[in-house]
Parts: C-alpha cells; structure tokens; sequence
C-alpha cells in the first residue's frame, strides 16, 4: 500500500513538475520513508491512548528514536517486521518498567555507564549492504552526538527520581544501545549482521 501510493504521488509529481525519471524514483523513496514511519507513529500512538499509555509511549518513542537517530543500530528486512518489533519493544519497556522501578540508584548508574561505554566503542552502528556508510567526521559527529543525547536522557530520567517514566528511558537507552552491537563492520560483530 505505501509503495503503490508512493508510487502514485512520485507520478503524480513527475507530471506536475516536469521532473527528471532519476529524481521520481528519489522522490518516490523519500515518500515511502515518510510514509512508513506516519504509520509507525500513529500504530504506537493509537495503542498508548487504546492502552491509556500515551505520554509512556511518547517517552519511550523520545528516548529510543532520538538515540537511535545519532547512534545508529540495527534494522528490520521489512517495514511490517518492523513496526511488530517497535511495538513489541515499546510496550514491553512499559511493562517492564513498573516491575523495575525500584532497583536502586547505583544500579541504574551502572546501567547508564555501561551505554555510555557501548556508545564509546561502537556508535554509530551501521547497517546496509556496504560497510562505511559514513564518513570519519560524520562517524565522530554521530558519535558525539550520541553520547551528548545519552547524557541528555540520563540527566532527565534523573531529574524524574524513582518515577516510572525514569525507567522507561532507561530501558529505552538501553534497548537502542544494544541494537549497536549486531551491526555489520562493527568490532564486535565482523559477519553480515543480524536483521529481523
């Protein structure tokens, strides 16, 4: 459905514009991009008010998507794998959280450290058929930003003391984080990487 009508607005583009076929295709892509994630977005946040969950998802949806902008990760072969796997890790963080919010501070340090050390090591995953999508200073500007967003998230989920949305971005770091690590070129993971 999203590539069709991609597929219809790329056209429809063309013929209005009087654009070039090169750049209908890359219109076309861009639209399906967009279209994808509106989806996405709206899946989740029509489950958060279904589920009266919504400012949980909103704060899961900040802490992951916005780490996971600067610090990469790994990706699903299909948009349906991944709106599951989205839906199945936002509202298993949710959960989870009000079983964990009582784990004491020096754990959630610990927590918060060991991110900080897998985004040292690894950030920004990369994933795709080649390795080296980034440039050397566009891999130390992903990386930088991803350790200033970390510590973003750290100091909000401090300020919010022993709440459970504490523990949602919490888990939402460190959900994004891991997802480093199956990456393809990335030192811990030499083979093809691991995609859904």
């Amino acid at each position: 459905m999203i590539r069709k009508l991609s597929y219809q607005l790329a056209d429809w583009s063309q013929k209005q514009l009087h654009i070039e076929e090169e750049q209908k295709l890359v219109i076309e892509y861009g639209l399906q991009v967009f279209l994808d994630g509106v989806i996405k977005f709206l899946t989740l946040f029509g489950l958060g008010l279904c589920f009266k969950k919504f400012p949980e998802v909103v704060i899961y949806l900040i802490s992951f998507c916005g780490l996971r902008y600067w610090a990469g990760g790994v990706h699903c072969k299909t948009s349906f794998r991944c709106l599951v796997a989205m839906v199945f890790f936002c509202f298993g963080c949710i959960g989870v959280s009000n079983w964990i919010k009582e784990i004491p501070f020096v754990i959630w340090i610990f927590l918060w450290i060991v991110d900080i050390g897998i985004l040292l090591k690894t950030a920004p995953g990369e994933t795709g058929a080649g390795n080296h999508w980034f440039t050397n200073a566009e891999r130390e500007n992903k990386k930088a930003g991803a350790l200033i967003f970390c510590m973003i998230l750290f100091i909000w989920s401090w300020l919010l003391d022993d709440s459970v949305w504490s523990s949602i971005i919490e888990i939402a770091a460190s959900l994004e984080v891991v997802s480093i690590l199956p990456c393809k070129g990335n030192k811990y993971n030499t083979g093809k990487g691991i995609f859904l």
